[in-house]
């Protein structure tokens, strides 16, 4: 059994153009099978075994696990379609997997934010008593203290 290793250069490679040339093999995928081409000898693989790298730390992991429980009860999506990506000063951004090819933005932050936000990018005063679904271009996120905004059309 002959044994070979990509890297992640090399992987995305083989993803997109479904073959990579290594040494002087050729490691192609035809008809959803890997295919090892040497000099023209085709050798087929029977599994794969991918490494993954320890999962990222990441701080305040509980309030990111409680803000996507409400985007997921909010879209009626699953956890694995709420993709947590980066935290900015008050702000949580969320990618929002619709299918497998197309992703959606969202900014997710506490009402005084949003209403900051808002105040900073329209000029007009917000009012702060209200308990509207709506600040600006921000949508309350079920009962919660929380409000979303989208950072593109979808």
């Amino acid at each position: 059994m002959k044994s070979i290793k990509l890297n992640a250069e090399q992987i995305i490679k083989l993803l997109e153009n479904k073959y990579v040339n290594i040494e002087n093999k050729t490691i192609e995928i035809q008809r959803n099978e890997f295919v090892l081409n040497n000099d023209g000898f085709i050798s087929y693989s029977n599994c794969a075994i991918i490494k993954f790298d320890q999962e990222h730390k990441i701080d305040n992991k509980h309030i990111i696990l409680y803000l996507q429980k409400l985007i997921c009860q909010y879209f009626n999506l699953c956890c694995t379609q709420v993709i947590f990506t980066k935290k900015n000063y008050n702000e949580y951004e969320f990618n929002i997997k619709l299918n497998p090819n197309n992703e959606c933005r969202i900014v997710v932050c506490e009402k005084i934010q949003a209403l900051n936000n808002t105040q900073a990018m329209t000029d007009e005063q917000v009012d702060i008593t209200s308990d509207s679904q709506f600040i600006g271009l921000y949508k309350k996120l079920n009962d919660s203290f929380y409000y979303f905004r989208w950072l593109e059309d979808i």
